[in-house]
């Protein structure tokens, strides 16, 4: 079998089409207003920074046919250390460090032992800024 490149990698566990397929990669960042107020005016707006930026991974695999059955469980495990990891993408661009703030997955099409057919799955996961840096 060919090596398949990956969607996207974050901290050495590998998103690719024929183990943990992404289907969608969500990415937002929001930024800080504070509400001034004045009197007999509407409030003013002060801009205070970048707030987070925060990247979700969705996709689903296939355990009966080639997915990882285990793939899920490598990502807690990683995120078990709470330890900020790079994120990188297919085309080799670096995102920066990030933490993985949420796991989640849904099994569904089960077999008589219970082992799911299909399993969807969402990872969130949150830049890492270092002592207060927004870049």
């Amino acid at each position: 079998m060919a090596k398949v490149s990956p969607q996207m990698v974050w901290g050495g566990i590998e998103f690719t089409t024929n183990t943990t397929a992404l289907n969608k990669i969500a990415h937002s960042t929001t930024y800080e207003w504070a509400a001034v107020g004045r009197l007999d005016r509407p409030h003013a707006r002060q801009f205070l920074g970048k707030g987070e930026d925060n990247i979700t991974l969705t996709g689903e695999y296939y355990p009966a046919v080639g997915g990882n059955a285990n793939a899920l469980e490598a990502v807690r495990s990683k995120a078990d250390k709470g330890t900020p990891e790079i994120l990188m993408d297919g085309s080799g661009k670096n995102w920066g460090k990030y933490v993985c703030t949420d796991v989640k997955d849904d099994k569904s099409e089960l077999m008589d032992d219970a082992k799911p057919q299909k399993v969807s799955f969402t990872v969130t996961l949150k830049k890492y800024y270092p002592d207060g840096a927004t870049s």
